[in-house]
């Protein structure tokens, strides 16, 4: 697992927070929903202000906000493999 490609774990995660569809939240964003797909697979990184944004919503209402929790997630751990 590359550490760079965490950024899909977060953009998954903050979605779901946020109980959005991925059309939905590409919306927010601007982007066609095939993009939030790309994101949350691992195949195309959200430009950097737009990362920024996605990690602070993954992390803005989680109690368990330490890297090592998110690199603990059986989702990193499956990505890993």
């Amino acid at each position: 697992m590359h550490f760079e490609r965490n950024f899909a774990f977060l953009v998954r995660r903050a979605r779901l927070l946020l109980g959005e569809t991925q059309s939905e939240f590409a919306a927010r964003f601007g982007v066609e929903t095939s993009t939030v797909s790309r994101w949350e697979r691992g195949f195309v990184k959200p430009r950097p202000k737009a990362l920024a944004q996605i990690t602070k919503m993954a992390t803005k209402t989680d109690p368990f906000r330490s890297e090592d929790v998110i690199m603990a997630s059986p989702v990193i751990k499956f990505m890993a493999s």
